[in-house]
């Protein structure tokens, strides 16, 4: 799904439980046409659905809510929500991005503790820097490793956009692709358009017998910095939608970027990695 302008940069968590990316906005969405630039600032829920059909027939479901917002001076809050599945309770995880205090904040609802990360000055944003204490933190500035994906993450089928591919390594150069252009449809009030991607492997290229075709339909607004429709169809791993439910273009609430009210709050200052 969804991925910030700025450095590439990962971030490994060896103490908080791997991420896969609220309600309704009160407030309807602003209409607008087809937005041609950037934009600045929203807040948008998604709602993604991974269906998996077994050899008996038998389908799994698995569904995953996400909240994404942003205001004008780049903050970004990221909120998933995993539906309880075999018992398990329901789990969600968030990161905050705050440019202003130079923090980047990761909570989860298993411990209730926000992870406040003072991160280094940016002119100093270049090799390891390690946390103090605990929790154990790691981040390399200019690795080449792309940052976690908390995002808009289908279950069971990954994040959206270049993750929902869902692509073996390797693979890439071993399919064929089509395009299909699949024109205009309106999409939370805005004008999307969108394309179809083929891709066949064909017999032999992975021990597959038979060709194994797999599809993708992306529908996107320019300016917009995400994707308000996709859907990804492959027989390996089943089918995964991921759609925009509510979108509200404009000004955040400020209380969207802080924790969830009740959680304890850690901070967790970065040194530079020793040599």
């Amino acid at each position: 799904m969804f991925k910030l302008a700025g450095r590439r940069w990962a971030i490994f968590l060896l103490c908080i439980p791997a991420f896969p990316v609220f309600g309704q906005d009160a407030n309807p969405p602003r209409r607008a046409s087809k937005p041609v630039t950037p934009i600045p600032a929203y807040t948008a829920e998604f709602k993604t659905v991974h269906v998996r059909t077994l050899a008996n027939g038998t389908t799994i479901t698995t569904e995953t809510t996400e909240v994404r917002a942003r205001d004008s001076q780049g903050r970004n809050l990221m909120i998933l929500t995993r539906t309880p599945l075999h018992g398990v309770t329901e789990f969600k995880n968030g990161s905050i991005d705050d440019p202003v205090e130079n923090t980047r904040i990761i909570w989860n609802s298993h411990d209730k503790k926000a992870k406040i990360i003072r991160l280094p000055v940016q002119d100093q944003r270049h090799g390891c820097w390690t946390s103090v204490g605990s929790p154990r933190i790691t981040i390399n500035y200019g690795s080449d490793v792309p940052p976690p994906s908390t995002t808009a993450t289908a279950a069971g089928g990954g994040a959206a956009g270049s993750a929902m591919v869902g692509a073996e390594v390797g693979e890439v150069s071993k399919t064929e692709e089509t395009r299909k252009d699949l024109g205009t449809t309106t999409i939370q009030g805005l004008e999307a358009r969108g394309m179809r991607f083929t891709s066949v492997i064909p017999a032999g290229k992975v021990g597959n017998d038979i060709p194994i075709t797999t599809t993708r339909e992306v529908w996107h607004v320019p300016g917009f910095p995400f994707a308000l429709r996709e859907a990804f169809d492959d027989p390996r791993s089943g089918k995964t939608t991921r759609e925009t439910v509510s979108l509200t273009i404009g000004e955040p609430d400020l209380v969207m970027f802080q924790p969830p009210e009740g959680y304890e709050a850690v901070n967790v200052e970065m040194v530079p990695c020793q040599q």
